[in-house]
């Protein structure tokens, strides 16, 4: 009996799913409209053709044996109801999901049998009891239920957006700063959190504190991802003074075998000498001979120093590849002096005129290589100190990109310690928890642009950690408590030092009333929390190493209740699978009567 029962019941089941799939829907709504046509024309229906896709109830009733006793149709009603069994819980519930239901069913059909109900009564009574044991079964024994966590205490009250949390936190992880539940939890979220604050001391004091220490971080953490710009670490100046060295160890080396070669010196250059600029560059070349005891270089540079304003007449000297290379020198040295003083257009001239000596030692044969590794070097030394160097934070981008593409690799390379230097001099000077400069860094077009061109992906990370560690900062400083009603208390202390205006005592006064309306805001937000559950918020909210397990506390606890569409899904089960079963059981009077 009870198997014949459990195949009475899954085929009940069976029954009700698909009488209720679409395409039987559809077919049974042609059916209707086919008899009403024919009722309208006086006709008999005769094209009643069923639900093609039930009848699987009636096909188990009619293949399963006839239960002869009381306690064999218990069996059959509690075979029935075994489907009631898939509906979730534990073992002893699953049994009052099975067992609850038949029984009532089979209990009332009995009674109704027995009071000469007939077959119709029957039939109600076993829905009706049926009914009523599924009610019992959905009785639950209240549990004792925990107090709210922290993070189910955040969910219920700010409702935050779970999937935009997670991203933030991939945003600012990227980024290489490890995000808190203050920084993910969206405007709104953060609203809520400060109002933590002013419900418990300890909370407020653990909301002030991540603010203090955010804002003072700030500073120092960007200036160390600006140091990741470089590899090098040495400071712009260090870096030019180095070079120069180099160069200097480099030139001996590969000019000495050309220093001694005699060179015509070409009328244009002679020209350009004779006069008071010219006579400054030869000065200031011998004495730099004359500070490194070059005895012979000072030799030729005072032949040339003694030379007549020549007037494009007399002999053509000749000097020494190296004299004229000092000559090179002296004169981007002057040009650089003048810039330096921001005389521009003397600087100007002072390098037109190193141009000219420089072509002077191109006739120099195996010299080129030699000059090219200098030059790159004096290039590279130039931008290490800021000159000829353009302003990444302010240069147009298209100018900037060009620039750089035009600069050797040495001063590439100085270009970006200079700009590592600039970006350290300029936080440096920062004061403590203003974030000005950092914006400007950040925010700026211009500068994300030609940091790009000066350093690639690099610029990237570097401004997006900078925007990161701010975004922080500013965040920790909204949460503090009342840090909506700072201006207030700002205002207010304006006004107790100006008493003696009324306009600004006006302005105290106004102070006040905000400060007291931004307070009661956030205690309303906080109503209902104790002292220990504002506590555990704001640590949860300012730590992150809680972060994650906050996200997917918040996101368990605003998931749809599964518990409720489970419930109702072995509701639906029950009373299904009754239906089925009593609808496919024969008529009571048909079957013998049992004892």
């Amino acid at each position: 009996m009870f198997g014949g029962g459990v195949a009475e019941g899954v085929a009940g089941l069976a029954d009700m799913v698909m009488t209720a799939n679409p395409f039987a829907s559809s077919l049974a709504m042609f059916e209707d409209a086919a008899i009403a046509a024919d009722v309208l024309k006086g006709k008999l229906p005769t094209r009643v053709t069923g639900n093609p896709f039930s009848g699987f109830a009636e096909a188990a009733q009619r293949g399963a044996p006839k239960p002869q006793t009381k306690e064999e149709e218990y069996l059959r009603t509690i075979g029935q109801n075994v489907p009631n069994a898939l509906a979730p819980g534990g073992a002893a519930q699953r049994a009052v999901n099975v067992f609850a239901p038949a029984i009532a069913s089979e209990t009332a059909g009995q009674v109704a049998r027995e009071a000469g109900a007939g077959p119709r009564g029957e039939t109600a009574a076993r829905v009706v009891g049926g009914l009523a044991g599924s009610a019992v079964a959905s009785v639950r024994v209240p549990a004792r239920r925990a107090p709210p966590t922290p993070a189910e205490t955040f969910a219920t009250r700010a409702k935050p957006d779970v999937p935009a949390m997670r991203q933030r936190a991939e945003e600012m992880r990227a980024a290489g700063v490890e995000p808190t539940l203050v920084d993910v939890a969206g405007e709104r979220g953060r609203r809520m959190i400060r109002a933590v604050g002013v419900k418990g001391e300890e909370a407020g004091e653990a909301l002030t504190a991540n603010a203090s220490t955010r804002s003072a971080d700030a500073k120092p953490a960007s200036m160390a991802a600006a140091r990741r710009l470089t590899p090098d670490q040495r400071s712009a100046n260090q870096y030019a003074d180095d070079m120069e060295r180099v160069r200097g160890q480099q030139a001996a080396e590969n000019y000495g075998q050309f220093d001694a070669d005699q060179i015509e010196v070409p009328d244009t250059v002679l020209d350009m000498l004779s006069d008071s600029a010219g006579r400054s560059i030869i000065a200031r070349a011998r004495a730099d001979a004359i500070e490194n005891q070059d005895w012979g270089r000072q030799v030729e540079l005072d032949r040339l120093l003694q030379m007549p304003d020549r007037g494009g007449v007399g002999p053509i000297p000749r000097v020494s590849a190296g004299t004229i290379d000092r000559l090179v020198i002296a004169a981007r040295e002057r040009g650089a002096a003048f810039a330096r003083r921001g005389n521009n257009n003397r600087a100007r001239g002072a390098l037109a005129r190193r141009d000219q000596l420089d072509q002077t030692l191109e006739g120099v044969e195996g010299l080129r290589p030699a000059r090219e590794t200098y030059r790159n070097q004096s290039r590279a030394i130039e931008v290490a100190r800021g000159e000829n160097r353009l302003d990444p934070l302010s240069t147009d981008p298209r100018d900037y990109a060009a620039w750089v593409r035009s600069l050797p690799p040495e001063a590439q390379e100085a270009n970006r310690v200079a700009i590592r230097q600039q970006i350290l001099d300029t936080l440096g000077k920062q004061r403590e928890n203003s974030f000005g400069a950092l914006d400007q860094l950040t925010s700026s077009q211009y500068a994300r642009q030609n940091l790009s061109a000066a350093f690639g992906d690099g610029a990237d990370r570097f401004l997006n950690e900078v925007g990161a560690r701010v975004a922080q900062a500013r965040n920790a400083q909204f949460v503090q408590p009342n840090a909506g009603s700072r201006t207030a208390v700002l205002a207010n202390d304006v006004g107790n030092q100006a008493q003696q205006t009324v306009g600004a005592v006006r302005q105290g006064l106004s102070g006040d009333v905000i400060g007291l309306a931004a307070r009661a805001i956030d205690m309303w937000r906080g109503r209902g929390l104790s002292e220990q559950q504002a506590r555990e918020l704001a640590m949860m909210a300012v730590d992150p190493n809680q972060t994650d397990a906050a996200i997917q506390a918040i996101a368990a606890r605003l998931a749809p209740r599964e518990r409720q569409e489970f419930l109702s899904l072995r509701n639906a089960i029950g009373v299904g699978a009754i239906a089925g079963a009593t609808a496919s059981r024969p008529a009571a009077a048909e079957e013998p009567r049992r004892r």
